[in-house]
């Protein structure tokens, strides 16, 4: 279960990473940059507290490794080189977030952020609560992953136009579908006697479903300028 919720999170990555290929303005892909420097940076992290764990002369280890220890320089490069480049205003037209949703979109981003937190630093107390099997290592690659959405959640909380945040969540709701898919196929790893097992699946059936249903409001009055 593990390793498919890593690939969900590389997959919405990957969406992501083409929008911002294809994008004209900055603003409109900014706030998923920080998300990915968390993620980049715990997994790094965590490479380097398990060094035993891998093994170092394969050509993958190379990969993973090369990866995570020049990810969160390279974002935060591109970062820094392109956010003079953000109005901080609203396009003609960008329809704007609500405030309370915001709010609200914020408290739930922290509480992922949370999450993350505990089972970087704490694995072996969140192991023993764990819907399914983890080792230190998946915990804290599990962390770098709640970590993910919720600095998402963060970064919406504090930008009200719509434009800036469309995108990231497109790349939300994809990793979302197919963590939940990876759950069907997982299903028999999830332990049903541990409370967060149910809570880990209708969080994410909620998100999604709250994703959607901004999505689809919040495109319909794209172009108008409504505030909701």
């Amino acid at each position: 279960m593990t390793a498919m919720m890593l690939g969900s999170a590389y997959l919405g990555g990957a969406w992501f990473f083409l929008r911002v290929a294809l994008a004209k303005r900055w603003h409109t892909i900014k706030a998923g940059f920080f998300p990915v420097i968390a993620f980049a940076s715990m997994l790094g992290v965590a490479t380097l507290l398990h060094w035993d764990r891998f093994t170092h002369n394969h050509i993958s280890f190379y990969a993973w490794a090369g990866l995570y220890f020049t990810t969160p320089f390279l974002v935060a490069g591109a970062w820094w080189l392109n956010h003079g480049a953000d109005p901080r205003q609203p396009d003609a037209g960008d329809a704007l977030l609500p405030r309370r949703l915001r709010w609200v979109i914020g408290i739930v981003g922290a509480g992922s952020v949370i999450v993350a937190l505990l089972l970087f630093v704490a694995p072996e107390a969140m192991i023993a609560a764990w819907p399914w099997t983890l080792t230190p290592l998946t915990a804290r690659t599990a962390g770098a992953m709640f970590a993910l959405p919720g600095i998402v959640g963060l970064a919406v909380s504090v930008d009200q136009r719509w434009s800036s945040a469309r995108i990231i969540f497109e790349s939300q709701a994809l990793s979302i579908i197919l963590i939940l898919l990876a759950a069907l196929r997982a299903w028999g790893e999830f332990n049903f006697t541990q409370p967060l097992a149910w809570l880990f699946l209708l969080q994410l059936a909620g998100l999604l479903t709250l994703i959607i249903v901004l999505y689809t409001v919040m495109q319909a009055r794209q172009g108008t300028g409504t505030r909701g």
